[in-house]
């Protein structure tokens, strides 16, 4: 790839905040080459040495108190980094819970769940301790409510002993046996409590040594089955019903795989199976466990439709029943019911001898709700179809339990080749308006009294949200959507009580079901841009924070969403538009001064950094690598000589004359990685084209000297 020379320059982007190396290859590549000098002084103080304090003081020292307030400084800490504010708050709950305050325990615990939503993994783990704190507040199982969630392939102790030895089976992450100074015990005279007292803190299950896997995981062997044949309902009841069995060693049969039932040590439950073995050391010598395993998953909203018995009612189809103008591009049919549906159970009919049922382009699937089922097509333009759900003789959509689905008809055309619609016939037309009025009839609306129920009990969890009593608030919930499935202020207030309980993925379908309710209902629309948002996907977010302000004008929280996201991408008028129509609704709501405040601030900020930028740049367009190190920024001087970076940046030239530069984006931060020295700078990136590259990406980072001026302290290009 040619040779690597490097240009030394103050910017915060290479791991662990030191200053970083950017590399330039030689000729036509380009490619950034990290190497670390001393961090800055105040690293001592960042987040992850802070919370390493508190672990070593509550831990090895014992002293409960000193490191909660270790924790909450670490909490307290707006600039602390979430991953690390979250394992603190975690910390600061489990610290109470030792000193025997359950109270304070559960309070730190619930806040965790409000506050860091996307922590994933601690967040699933502060919530198995709430269940533990307060069992009763969550529903009582039923288990044909459960179904097994994705399956999961690990390999502990692959080739070396050392190795991914640890798993935790809630999260599925892998542990390497600690440092001999993390846990000297387990390396000095091999203290087997020490250990299990280091993995239980990690919520770790199983540990590979050699041949068995062994730990606190209570198993349950099932000799005689296998992997698909081993029940949901009847591995729940050996499991549920076997509290007192005592945690065992997995050593596997003569003849593999070996399957088990299993808890985990935070509670959840599963079906793990031992497949085979990984490299060996030397013949004879298993080293590698090759494991398979999927855990149960439960929704008590499941729970308490299949506990009702009533028929499944269609709620949504994607065509609409009765539509003319469909897309022929449409890919796929979808049905959603208002409750569950049994497991690998349906029935798609056709009318007409089959001229007007869709051809299919692959397998029919459902949710893991089991109430919307997609049926893969490939639609011509200008033709009329007609899926039914359900005939008077095949009634396969049904629930585990009670009624199946009135009979439905999905008949729909599609638009002509030119883009006009195509009329639906006029006796398919009044058939199927008479099947669906049939099963509309059948699906009755819940009773006046019932409605009046299910709307109490919406109040109720909504009086137990504002308390943050989340498991409670969300069981008031998933009990009046059970009642009514069509009150969408339930599905709504269901989804917050997950959202904040860090459930995103559950969260999202229970918004997903109020909008199907109620298209326009902004709470809903807001908490699914807030759920994209903890997924990384921004466009989706903006998107549905968009629609929740044209659906409710006074959505401030989507404004709020809008205007955070629109700034962290450096579209500085749109987040300014949005804290003033934040400010509209409420004009002397604080946090809205302080958000429109903070982002003029950045948009004049990566105004007069581009400027610098732009400034800068001409010398090394020109090629006058001595004036660019000359006008650079003094943490970037204080990082290279200017005999150096002459002599690197000279390695520019290959690519050639600029031809085109054009600015990306200019996104301001006080930091821009952990442990990094709290500062001004702007990130910017130009697309640019050279005479021998035709396409890179220019990436510059100014910082704001001690006068207020803005320099250049980074610059790569790939």
């Amino acid at each position: 790839m040619g040779h690597m020379a490097n240009i030394r320059a103050a910017g915060a982007i290479a791991a662990a905040a030191m200053w970083t190396v950017i590399g330039f290859m030689g000729g036509m590549g380009m490619a950034q080459s990290p190497a670390t000098a001393p961090a800055s002084a105040t690293a001592t103080t960042s987040p992850a040495v802070m919370l390493e304090k508190g672990i070593y003081t509550e831990e090895t020292v014992g002293d409960l108190d000193a490191a909660i307030k270790i924790y909450q400084q670490i909490v307290n800490d707006a600039k602390a980094n979430r991953q690390y504010a979250a394992r603190a708050q975690y910390r600061l709950g489990m610290c109470h819970l030792k000193k025997g305050d359950k109270a304070k325990a559960t309070a730190e615990l619930r806040e965790l769940q409000a506050a860091y939503p996307q922590e994933k993994d601690i967040a699933a783990r502060s919530e198995a301790q709430l269940r533990k704190l307060s069992p009763g507040s969550y529903p009582e199982p039923v288990y044909e409510a459960f179904s097994f969630g994705p399956v999961i392939e690990r390999t502990l102790n692959p080739g070396d002993r050392q190795h991914d030895r640890l798993l935790d089976l809630d999260t599925g992450k892998m542990f390497d046996i600690p440092d001999p100074e993390e846990v000297k015990p387990i390396h000095a005279g091999g203290n087997v409590a020490e250990m299990k007292d280091w993995a239980a803190r990690r919520g770790i299950d199983l540990v590979a040594d050699g041949t068995p896997l062994g730990f606190e995981l209570a198993i349950f062997p099932q000799p005689n089955a296998t992997w698909d044949e081993l029940p949901v309902a009847d591995g729940l009841k050996v499991i549920l019903q076997s509290e007192g069995a005592t945690p065992a060693v997995l050593a596997p049969g003569k003849e593999l795989p070996s399957t088990f039932y299993f808890k985990t040590r935070e509670g959840r439950l599963g079906v793990l199976q031992i497949i085979g073995y990984d490299e060996k050391k030397k013949p004879g010598e298993p080293i590698g466990i090759k494991i398979r395993y999927k855990l149960l998953e439960y929704s008590a909203a499941l729970a308490a439709a299949l506990a009702a018995g009533d028929a499944p009612r269609v709620i949504k189809t994607t065509p609409e029943a009765l539509a003319n103008d469909v897309e022929a591009s449409l890919d796929k049919i979808t049905v959603t019911f208002a409750r569950p549906t049994k497991d690998k159970s349906w029935f798609w009919s056709r009318t007409g001898g089959g001229e007007t049922f869709p051809q299919g382009t692959g397998g029919i699937s459902y949710d893991a709700a089991r109430t919307t089922y997609t049926m893969p097509v490939k639609l011509q333009p200008g033709k009329v179809y007609w899926v039914g759900i359900n005939s008077p003789s095949h009634k396969n959509f049904k629930p585990a339990d009670g009624t199946p689905a009135e009979r439905y008809v999905i008949l729909f055309a599609t638009k002509s080749a030119d883009g006009k619609p195509t009329p639906l016939p006029a006796d398919m037309l009044k058939r199927a308006k008479t099947i669906n009025a049939a099963a509309a009839t059948q699906q009755a609306e819940p009773s006046e009294q019932v409605k009046r129920d299910a709307e109490s009990l919406s109040a109720e969890g909504w009086r137990l949200w504002n308390q943050r009593k989340l498991p409670e608030a969300e069981a008031k919930f998933q009990a009046a959507v059970a009642k009514d499935p069509a009150n969408a202020n339930a599905w709504n207030g269901l989804g917050w009580a997950q959202q904040n309980q860090g459930k995103p993925l559950n969260a999202k379908e229970a918004f997903a079901k109020a909008v199907a309710v109620d298209p326009k209902l902004a709470g809903a629309l807001n908490g699914l841009g807030w759920v994209a948002k903890g997924q990384g996907k921004t466009g989706d977010a903006i998107e549905y924070w968009k629609k929740a302000v044209a659906a409710a004008p006074t959505a401030t929280a989507a404004l709020n969403g809008l205007a955070t996201t629109y700034a962290e991408l450096g579209q500085y008028d749109k987040a300014i538009e949005a804290c003033q129509q934040w400010l509209k609704v409420e004009p002397e709501n604080k946090d809205a001064k302080a958000a429109l405040k903070k982002v003029q601030d950045a948009a004049e900020a990566a105004k007069s950094a581009v400027l610098a930028a732009e400034k800068w740049l001409k010398a090394i367009d020109a090629n006058k690598y001595e004036q660019s190190w000359d006008e650079m920024a003094k943490i970037g001087q204080s990082e290279v000589t200017k005999a150096q970076w002459v002599k690197n940046a000279a390695m520019l030239a290959p690519m050639g004359e600029l031809k085109s530069r054009k600015l990306l984006s200019a996104v301001y931060a006080t930091s821009l990685l952990d442990d990094t020295p709290d500062g001004h700078y702007v990130t910017i990136q130009y697309e640019s084209s050279f005479a021998n590259k035709k396409q890179a990406v220019e990436t510059l980072i100014p910082a704001r000297e001690a006068d207020g001026t803005w320099k250049v302290a980074c610059y790569f290009v790939k």
